[in-house]
């Protein structure tokens, strides 16, 4: 399967991730920890998380406030 992130999701992210890390060495760290499991977790069950508008499917990371941001997949099934 593809994964990819819109650019205005990706910023979003970026911008979070440094959010994270100015209120605590290491939390930015693990914020993205957080959004690499979630991008694992829609690459292996793709069909658990709902499409908001084909092909982009939404998937919260555990433990973070993220953007509203959504993720494009390409299935391959």
């Amino acid at each position: 399967m593809r994964i990819a992130f819109r650019p205005e999701a990706e910023r979003e992210l970026l911008q979070a991730q440094a959010w994270y890390e100015a209120r605590a060495v290491g939390l930015g760290f693990e914020f993205a920890r957080a959004i690499d499991g979630a991008i694992s977790r829609i690459a292996r069950t793709p069909r658990a998380f709902p499409v908001i508008a084909t092909p982009f499917q939404h998937v919260i990371a555990r433990r973070f406030l993220i953007p509203s941001s959504t993720i494009a997949t390409a299935p391959t099934f």
